[in-house]
């Protein structure tokens, strides 16, 4: 299946907003959800959201 995803996020954390992307893409969610990764002193929090036909993923903190 092919899938039309919107990032907005810093260059360093894209495998973060396309692992938030993946997991929205195959749960049964149908609204949006947030996920969090805790690295090198920084919390970074992915926001993913479905749209009509595409799935959104903004950054929402460094």
């Amino acid at each position: 299946m092919i899938g039309r995803f919107i990032i907005e996020c810093d260059p360093d954390y894209f495998e973060d907003a396309v692992h938030a992307a993946r997991e929205l893409f195959y749960s049964d969610n149908r609204e949006g959800l947030i996920t969090a990764k805790y690295g090198d002193r920084k919390e970074v929090h992915m926001f993913a959201k479905r749209l009509k036909k595409s799935i959104r993923v903004q950054q929402v903190k460094p």
